[in-house]
């Protein structure tokens, strides 16, 4: 018996797949959460990072990767009237926008205690999450702007957390659990 799949458009998918990954998240533990902001591919917009940095359950160490992923020494160059004024015109979404904002949340959450959960490890001057040989530095760019920054990152943005090691989600695409692909992918049809 052949199953039909529901027909939807693209936008629809990806709404509806946001919808279905949230909802599987507010369950999810905070590794699963941290696995997600690991492998998360940013063309796939910032909603679901958005959601997991404004759970005051997430991880600290997951907040951190997350801010060290949209590189805030860039944003820190410039001032909100800045990011404003140079929107591009095909940036209809507003997404430097929302970036530069993203990094100003997590930095004001991170620094007034809004994460109260640390049990996972992550230093953003020597990320080992895809193994000591391909250990990375977030911080590098960030020290060199930082110097003549407009907003300078706060110090404690820098440090390292301790804790139980997460290893590399490999059988994750680009931040999505494994089960959770292939199902929806069944039930619908993109048209």
């Amino acid at each position: 018996m052949k199953i039909e799949r529901e027909k939807i458009t693209s936008e629809q998918f990806e709404q509806k797949f946001k919808e279905i990954l949230i909802e599987y998240l507010k369950d999810a533990g905070v590794e699963v959460r941290h696995k997600v902001v690991c492998g998360w591919n940013w063309d796939a917009g910032p909603d679901i990072p958005i959601w997991i940095i404004r759970q005051a359950d997430t991880d600290k160490a997951t907040a951190l990767r997350v801010y060290w992923s949209i590189e805030p020494g860039y944003h820190k160059q410039f001032d909100r009237e800045q990011v404003l004024n140079d929107i591009p015109d095909w940036d209809t979404d507003k997404e430097a926008l929302i970036i530069f904002d993203l990094v100003e949340e997590i930095e004001e959450k991170y620094v007034s205690g809004f994460y109260q959960n640390s049990e996972i490890a992550f230093n953003p001057a020597w990320d080992t999450t895809y193994g000591e040989e391909r250990a990375y530095d977030f911080t590098a760019y960030a020290r060199k702007q930082n110097v003549n920054a407009v907003r300078k990152i706060p110090d404690i943005m820098f440090e390292g957390l301790d804790g139980r090691k997460i290893s590399d989600p490999d059988d994750w695409a680009e931040g999505i659990p494994p089960y959770m692909g292939p199902a929806f992918y069944q039930k619908y049809d993109i048209v």
